[in-house]
């Protein structure tokens, strides 16, 4: 995953965001890299995001 992804959350229910953008990422604990994404849904793009969280639509060239 890097800058710039289009990404969808792996797990999902009623009111989650449907797609989002990767407009950051940061090294969190433990050597697990986290992202910042920026999603359709604003309220949800405040928080950041761990990579087993996110599945990977499609790559930025």
């Amino acid at each position: 995953m890097k800058v710039g992804d289009l990404v969808k959350l792996k797990w999902r229910g009623n009111g989650h965001p449907k797609i989002g953008v990767i407009v950051g990422s940061f090294q969190g604990d433990l050597d697990c890299e986290e992202y910042k994404v920026l999603w359709d849904c604003p309220e949800w793009s405040m928080g950041m995001w761990k990579e087993r969280e996110l599945v990977v639509i499609s790559e930025n060239r």
